[in-house]
C-alpha cells in the first residue's frame, strides 16, 4: 500500500482590486486555512498503460463470483468478452473475437494445458466451472512469449489448490445447470482432492412438454426424439512430497450430448417400429495432466 499526503499549511491571502468594494475588504485579509488532504493508492492495481502488462486483465476468485449471470452461472470467457477491443460475436454466446480474429486464434490454458472446446450449446454456456477456479488471467496484447502458437490472444487459467485440514463443498441449482463441489484431505496435512461435477437440466425440463406432444402425435403413428445435455468434471489431487515439492494430478471432462430424430410405428402396437431416423451426435474435451 502506498500513501501519499498532501498537507496545505495556513497562509495569509492578500488580494488588491482597486475596483473591489470596500465592503469586502475585511473578506479579502482573512486567513484561509486549506485542510489536509490524503490521495492513497494500491501498489497492486497498477495503471495498465504504467506496467509492462498492457494487455493483461486477471480476475480472481472473489471477482469471477462477482460478475454478471444470464443463467445463473457466471461465465469467464463472456467476462473477457466485455474488454475493449473484443467481441463476443453473436450477442449472448461464448466467443472471443480479438481486434479482428477468429475463436482458433485464441489460446485456451486449463492449467496451463491447452483445450479446444470451450463451451457448450454452440457458444451458449461456458465449460469452465467458476466454482473450481482460482484464477483467470486474460492477454489480449503482448503476451508472454511462452504463450506462442496464437495470433489473438491467451486465456490462462488455473484451478484452485485442494484443502489439506478439512472438508468442505457447495451445491448449486442454476436455472439451466446443477453443480456439487467437495473438497478435502485423504491423508491430513500430505494428500488432498478437489473434485467437481456440473450438468445440465435441458433433457429433464423438456421431457415433460416432449411427452405430451408425444401423446397428441400417437394416434397418427408417430413419435418425436429430442434430448440435449451437458456434463463438466473436474478433478484435482496434490500430495506433498516436503515443504517444497508438491505432485499434481489434474482431470477434466466435458461432454455434449445432442439427439434427435423421429420414430414411426403401428398405432396399435408401439413397440413395432417400421421407420426411424434417429442422429446423435458427442463433442467436448478430455484433459489428463501431471505435475
Amino acid at each position: 500500500m502506498i500513501t501519499v499526503a498532501i498537507v496545505a499549511a495556513s497562509s495569509t491571502t492578500i488580494v488588491q482590486a482597486s475596483n473591489a468594494p470596500a465592503d469586502t475588504t475585511d473578506f479579502l485579509d482573512k486567513e484561509v486555512v486549506l485542510p489536509e488532504v490524503e490521495a492513497i493508492g494500491n501498489a497492486n492495481r497498477r495503471s495498465n498503460s504504467a506496467s509492462l502488462d498492457a494487455g493483461m486483465v486477471k480476475l480472481d476468485t472473489e471477482q469471477l463470483f462477482n460478475l454478471p449471470t444470464m443463467t445463473g452461472e457466471p461465465d469467464i470467457i463472456k467476462a473477457f468478452a466485455l474488454q475493449p477491443g473484443v467481441s463476443e460475436g453473436v450477442e449472448g454466446f461464448s466467443g472471443l473475437y480479438v481486434r479482428g480474429g477468429t475463436n482458433d486464434q485464441n489460446l485456451i490454458l486449463l492449467n496451463g494445458v491447452p483445450l479446444y472446446q470451450i463451451s457448450h450449446l454452440g457458444g451458449l454456456f461456458s465449460s469452465f466451472n467458476v466454482e473450481v477456479v482460482d484464477n483467470a488471467t486474460f492477454y489480449k496484447s503482448s503476451f508472454p512469449a511462452m504463450y506462442g502458437g496464437r495470433l489473438s490472444s491467451v486465456v490462462d487459467i488455473t484451478t484452485r489448490k485442494p484443502d489439506f485440514n478439512e472438508y468442505h463443498g457447495a451445491a448449486t441449482l442454476g436455472l439451466t445447470a446443477g453443480m456439487l463441489h467437495i473438497t478435502g484431505p485423504i491423508i491430513k496435512g500430505r494428500t488432498a482432492f478437489d473434485v467437481s461435477v456440473r450438468r445440465s437440466w435441458f433433457d429433464v425440463l423438456t421431457a415433460p412438454a416432449l411427452a405430451i406432444i408425444n401423446k397428441t402425435k400417437a394416434d397418427d403413428g408417430k413419435k418425436t426424439i429430442a434430448r440435449y445435455a451437458f456434463t463438466d468434471i473436474n478433478a484435482r489431487l496434490d500430495h506433498r512430497i516436503d515443504s517444497r515439492n508438491t505432485l499434481r494430478a489434474d482431470f477434466y471432462w466435458g461432454n455434449d450430448l445432442l439427439k434427435y430424430g423421429s420414430k414411426e410405428f403401428n398405432p396399435g402396437d408401439e413397440e413395432n417400429y417400421f421407420e426411424q431416423d434417429i442422429d446423435k451426435l458427442r463433442w467436448g474435451n478430455t484433459l489428463v495432466a501431471a505435475s
